[in-house]
């Protein structure tokens, strides 16, 4: 895969994985905290981090 269809899509898995760690997080607050969902915020949260710093050393690449 060339890299600016990588840098896409590293893109739109990080804003995918924000917008789930958002929607998990407004679920916690609105209905109630359990094991499953503090874990679904953890994980999604890592997932997201970790594509971005992904898409941050693709950009890296090009120079």
């Amino acid at each position: 895969m060339d890299l600016e269809k990588r840098r896409r899509w590293a893109k739109i898995a990080t804003v995918g994985m924000a917008l789930a760690a958002l929607i998990t997080l407004i679920a916690g607050f609105t209905q109630s905290w359990n094991l499953p969902r503090i874990l679904m915020v953890v994980c999604f949260s890592a997932s997201s981090v970790l594509y971005y710093f992904q898409y941050r050393n693709l950009l890296k690449e090009e120079d």
